[in-house]
């Protein structure tokens, strides 16, 4: 008779987390995991610029959580949920007071932003380039640690309000939605064909899948389920 320990999928998956959505996924994720895959040995991979399609393909990463994914060779994905973009100011900014702002008064504010390699500052130039309207960008960082300090000091940010969750709890921060037009974009998980653990991927991939669902399902992410 095989034990379900045989039969259980077994083995090291590396999984890649956008910063945006490493905190507050990474430990429900892994718990889940090791829950009901108590053979799989998990590897985050936490990365904030734009090479990590480039990875995946390669597998050099087994399984990736991915925004605006392009579909390409050796790799197999799930589109889970639109998430729009927000500006997020400190405790105390006026700016919190108003239901939206337009994308248009974002010229009115010092924002720190991502560099041009990364997603989010991608989506951000295209819909200016779009529309013909630009975002006052102060300042650069690939670090959210920076960035949430650079609020903390009187800039603003454009991020999901996912990425800020824990300030905005905490009430150390504020989301306002951005209309006019409403920048988002896509979240995807996605598996390398090319990994050498195909099931155990599999396996992580879709409890991957199964938790982002949920926290949409429950309000704690804020995004649109596909």
């Amino acid at each position: 008779m095989i034990s379900s320990q045989v039969r259980s999928p077994t083995g090291k998956v590396s999984v890649e987390l956008p910063t945006s959505a490493c905190r507050g996924l990474s430990s429900r994720f892994i718990q889940n995991v090791a829950e009901v895959y108590p053979n799989i040995s998990i590897h985050i991979v936490e990365a904030m610029t734009g090479t990590l399609d480039e990875w995946v393909q390669l597998g050099r990463l087994d399984v990736a959580l991915l925004y605006n994914h392009k579909a390409f060779e050796n790799v197999a994905w799930t589109e889970m949920m639109v998430e729009d973009l927000m500006l997020i100011a400190a405790r105390g900014n006026p700016v919190l007071h108003r239901n939206a702002i337009t994308f248009n008064e974002l010229k009115n504010y010092s924002l720190v932003l991502p560099g041009r390699t990364h997603v989010l500052r991608q989506v951000i130039d295209r819909v200016a380039a779009r529309t013909g309207l630009e975002p006052n960008i102060a300042l650069e960082s690939d670090s959210l640690t920076a960035i949430a300090n650079m609020v903390s000091l009187g800039y603003m940010t454009i991020m999901p309000h996912f990425a800020m969750m824990d300030e905005i709890n905490r009430d150390e921060m504020g989301a306002v939605p951005i209309i006019e037009p409403i920048p988002s974009w896509r979240m995807s998980v996605v598996v390398s064909k090319r990994t050498i653990n195909a099931r155990s991927s599999k396996a992580v991939a879709t409890t991957l899948a199964e938790e982002i669902r949920s926290m949409v399902e429950s309000g704690i992410w804020k995004a649109h389920l596909r």
